[in-house]
């Protein structure tokens, strides 16, 4: 199905901009984004059918170390004011990347504690 769109200049610009990054036609990432909201959708429908062990492993997720420590760098960088353009655009997709894992990881707290697998979220500390 074809569909146009009318889109601010500013998120046209974005959108743009990490095409051009990765190579890849604005259409194909927009899809990506439609497709990624409603892949979020059908996930928080999809957390019954886990087992313990899948909804527990998704309550511990956690940014691989490496990148944990990029985002922390670009944070800095960000707050001195010292950041390139380049990585100021690696930020905002880092921060994209963690909202959504947070997200994902609150749902997976929320859905071991109503299974009784945690009584909150410290259980998963201890273990």
């Amino acid at each position: 199905m074809e569909v146009t769109l009318s889109l601010p200049d500013k998120i046209y610009r974005d959108i743009s901009t990490a095409a051009k990054k990765s190579k890849r036609k604005i259409a194909d990432l927009i899809v990506d984004v439609v497709e990624e909201k409603y892949s979020n959708q059908s996930f928080e429908n999809s957390l019954a059918n886990l087992s313990d062990e899948e909804v527990l492993a998704l309550a511990k997720l956690q940014m691989p170390k490496k990148q944990s420590e990029r985002h922390s760098k670009l944070l800095y960088k960000n707050q001195a004011g010292t950041i390139t353009t380049e990585e100021k655009q690696e930020l905002v997709f880092f921060q994209q990347v963690y909202g959504a894992a947070l997200a994902r990881k609150t749902d997976g707290i929320l859905e071991a504690i109503q299974r009784n697998l945690i009584k909150n979220p410290d259980d998963l500390a201890d273990e």
